[in-house]
């Protein structure tokens, strides 16, 4: 009976020692903040209803980065679309786009007004973003025309630097340019000085603005027909991990592993008593994994 009752308690310090390792691990969910532009984000200033838009009038859509666009346009011509993003391309990133760009397997559509694409545009030297967009009260509302079509938008800037062969799609009240068509090669690069055009806000009409759905489903148009795959982008943005509920607390591992040997000595002296109360030590630890499961995956 004795030798029963250390090897119950052995395996239960075993199973409550797991759990309490299981706790170490981070969240695999992700929250994305609702001021993001990102295509994950439901709320006024993402732009996740562009992925409705496009698929809607025949593009094959996904969601990405620069992987997933080689990863197509080994099969493909792919557009790859980047809406307001708050980290910029990396070398090797601007790299690989630049080659793609230029066998004419990719084009690209860059829409920020902040001048985090830049990094990209200023590689491939297809302009830059720079400044914002006066307006005659101060107001952060612009009015733009693009490809006949008039519109509001907000806190729009102007493409510098796109040179001489560059068609100026959209202006702002002044002329300055606000999108701005390059080749690259074969391939084509849209700078666009305005990322809110693209947000759900926008696209929808939300007054005093009209829809923007048109004059965007025009933008992409000039890069690519229906049919065509398009990337949106979810690799450029800052997204926070998603916490789990409050009762949660994470051990650090060295508090783990001490708890556990402590756990261990116990058991060894008072057997019975661990074969009791370990097992609902256990069992307190894999409902904890159980509700964080639920927090992070919905």
């Amino acid at each position: 009976m004795t030798r029963l009752l250390y090897a119950l308690s052995a395996l239960s310090v075993a199973v409550l020692a797991a759990c309490l390792a299981a706790l170490q691990l981070p969240a695999t969910g992700t929250a994305v903040p609702a001021d993001s532009a990102s295509p994950l984000n439901q709320a006024p200033l993402g732009s996740s209803t562009l992925a409705g838009l496009l698929a809607g009038h025949g593009y094959r859509v996904a969601l990405g980065g620069v992987d997933t666009v080689a990863a197509l346009a080994k099969e493909t011509r792919v557009v790859y679309i980047v809406v307001g993003p708050d980290k910029p391309f990396t070398e090797d990133e601007a790299s690989v786009l630049g080659r793609l760009v230029r066998i004419g397997k990719v084009s690209l559509l860059l829409a920020d007004e902040l001048g985090v694409v830049n990094s990209l545009a200023g590689a491939l030297g297809t302009g830059r973003v720079a400044g914002g967009m006066p307006t005659a009260d101060g107001s952060p509302v612009v009015e733009l025309e693009c490809m006949g079509r008039r519109l509001l938008s907000t806190k729009v800037s102007q493409v510098v630097g796109a040179g001489p062969e560059a068609r100026v799609l959209c202006t702002g009240p002044g002329g300055e340019p606000v999108a701005v068509l390059t080749r690259h090669g074969d391939g084509l690069v849209l700078l666009v000085a305005d990322s809110s055009m693209f947000t759900n806000i926008l696209l929808g009409g939300a007054p005093p603005f009209a829809p923007t759905a048109g004059t965007v489903l025009d933008l992409v148009g000039e890069l690519a027909g229906p049919g065509t795959a398009v990337v949106l982008d979810t690799a450029h943005y800052s997204y926070a991990e998603k916490p789990g509920p409050g009762s949660i607390a994470l051990l650090p591992m060295e508090a783990v592993l001490a708890l556990t040997v402590l756990l261990h000595t116990l058991a060894s002296k008072h057997p019975l008593l661990a074969v009791v109360a370990l097992p609902l030590l256990a069992a307190w630890a894999a409902i904890v994994l159980l509700e964080r499961e639920e927090a992070v995956h919905g």
